[in-house]
């Protein structure tokens, strides 16, 4: 073969890898630019999915959190059921913050026996008949201030709960005077907490 025909082929040759190489070189470039995007895609995906789950919670849901695991209430009885005390009352007790419950000296809980009530659930009761019905029940309240010490306001809620029992039992104690007693004490959860009221500082 002439050495004319052959230079002519290599030229040939030379200039189809030139042409062939700008196009493998590109093809990185490009699957990079996409990666990107879409990595940017997924990031502004996911922060959109958290904002939008961030809980919101009630006032009821915040009270709620604060209600005790078990509520016990006690009673004075005797073999007579004409001299065992009335009351079934929750003489002290806290909220899981610690906070004193109030109400328990106005307010009693009592089996049910009213129209449209459950004869397995005790409900709550005004220990005094005609009380008004802000007069009764459990209170939570506590003042929020903040670091200069001015007041936000009150975080407070009112409920008058249904309870369902846990244990009933009968101890033998002594009373204040020494003599022999018999207490029973009831523990209960709550079935349904029926809030009077609830309002939170936000």
């Amino acid at each position: 073969m002439k050495p004319t025909i052959l230079l002519i082929i290599l030229l040939v040759l030379i200039s189809a890898c030139s042409q062939v190489e700008p196009e493998i070189n590109e093809e990185p470039v490009v699957a990079a630019a996409e990666e990107e995007h879409v990595q940017e895609e997924v990031v502004e995906t996911v922060n959109e999915t958290i904002e939008e789950q961030e809980p919101v919670i009630t006032c009821e849901e915040w009270a709620e959190s604060l209600f005790p695991m078990q509520w016990v209430f006690n009673q004075e009885v005797t073999d007579d059921p004409g001299l065992t005390k009335e009351i079934l009352g929750l003489r002290e007790g806290t909220w899981k913050d610690d906070f004193m419950i109030k109400g328990t000296s106005s307010t009693k809980i009592e089996m049910g026996s009213k129209t449209g009530e459950n004869i397995n659930y005790y409900y709550t009761r005004p220990i005094f008949p005609g009380m008004k019905e802000d007069n009764y029940g459990f209170i939570y309240s506590k003042k929020i201030i903040d670091v200069q010490g001015n007041v936000l306001g009150e975080n407070t809620f009112h409920i008058r709960p249904v309870f369902r029992i846990i244990y009933d039992t009968v101890k033998d104690e002594k009373n204040k005077w020494g003599d022999p007693i018999k207490v029973r004490y009831l523990s209960l959860v709550i079935v349904e907490p029926n809030f009077i009221s609830c309002e939170k500082v936000d």
